[in-house]
Formats: structure tokens, C-alpha cells, sequence
């Protein structure tokens, strides 16, 4: 992975961009620098307390990654915030990692944390128009060869507007599935044996 100062022009464009088919208007983001997050910090928790997540899209856990983990390890900070007005609706952590196949460059996004397989856009509940928006102002902003998503489940809400995007800009898309045991310990870890 190369660093962010040698990585610099991967985006076109750092102005929010408007997206979305409602009434309501909604801009993309794009972030590089992890310590530009702290302003952002409290409508991203609030966003979290109406999210289904889990601790790979929320703001300590992600601002500590890109902290200790991202550059050489981890690649380039990649934060888009989606908007409505002035509230912020959706938040896609990733990362702009560099590496070869064979002789060949390849510029990889993933979501991040990099180094696991799974990671998730933090959206409120049932709002694919923002996974939509994240990968229109993706495809139009960014340079990159491959993009690589974990941890969706197939026919979910955000496997789909994924799939949508990719059909929209006529981008190739492979699936793997990945089959994880689910615990429910909601009762307590004794409950659950």
C-alpha cells in the first residue's frame, strides 16, 4: 500500500456530490484524513443508535483502526458521508489499498477495517438509496481497479443496491459465500450452551 501523500489523486473530486431519486437531497462526501472525523463524531453516533450494525461501522471503532491500522498496513482512508440536508443518513468507512497481480498494479477499495472479512456501510435502517449514492459517487470519483465488499447476505437490502450499482455501471460482479456460525447470546453466554 502505498502512503496517502504518494496516493493522493485516487479521488476526483473531495466537494459533496448530490445523489438520490427523493425529494430530499443527499450529498457524498469524501474523507482522506481520519483526523477530519472528530467534527462528525456526534451525528455519527446518533446515526448509530438508529442503525442495525455492528461495531465495524461505529465511530470508535473505525476512528482507532484508521488511526493505528490504516496507511502501509491497512491502505489510504477512503470516509464517505452521505447527507440529507444537514443531517448525516449514511457513513462508508473504507480504504484504497494498492498491491500486484503477478506484474500487474491492482488498486483495490474495500470497506475497512482492511484486514477482516466483513465490514458494512452504517446506514439508518432500510435506506439502500444511500448504499446507491455511495457507489454512484464511488464509480464517479474514485480510480481504482476492484472493489471488494464482505459480509453482506445474499438478497439483503444493501446486497442488492450493491448489485443494482454494478449493473448501472456495467462493473462485473463475482459472490462468494462465506457461511458463519450466528450465536444469539441476547440471554447470556450460559443460556446459549
Amino acid at each position: 500500500t502505498l502512503p496517502p501523500q504518494e496516493f493522493g489523486t485516487a479521488m476526483k473530486s473531495p466537494e459533496p456530490v448530490n445523489y438520490g431519486e427523493t425529494a430530499d437531497v443527499l450529498t457524498v462526501q469524501w474523507l482522506r484524513d481520519p483526523s477530519e472525523l472528530e467534527p462528525h463524531a456526534d451525528d455519527w453516533r446518533a446515526l448509530e443508535r438508529s442503525a442495525n450494525h455492528t461495531h465495524l461501522s461505529s465511530f470508535d471503532f473505525i476512528t482507532a483502526w484508521y488511526t493505528h491500522y490504516a496507511g502501509s498496513y491497512g491502505g489510504t482512508p477512503l470516509i464517505g458521508l452521505a447527507h440529507r440536508h444537514s443531517r448525516l443518513v449514511g457513513v462508508a468507512p473504507m480504504a484504497i489499498c494498492r498491491g500486484r497481480t503477478g506484474t500487474v498494479p491492482v488498486t483495490r477499495i474495500e470497506l475497512a477495517p482492511t484486514d477482516v472479512p466483513a465490514g458494512e456501510f452504517l446506514t439508518a435502517r432500510g435506506d439502500a438509496e444511500v448504499i446507491s449514492a455511495f457507489m454512484d459517487a464511488l464509480v464517479e470519483h474514485a480510480t481504482f481497479d476492484v472493489v471488494c465488499f464482505d459480509g453482506f447476505a445474499a438478497g439483503s437490502d444493501e446486497m442488492t443496491s450493491i448489485e443494482q450499482a454494478a449493473s448501472k455501471w456495467r462493473m462485473a460482479m463475482e459472490c462468494v459465500d462465506h457461511a458463519y456460525a450466528v450465536a444469539d447470546l441476547s440471554r447470556g453466554y450460559e443460556n446459549y450452551r
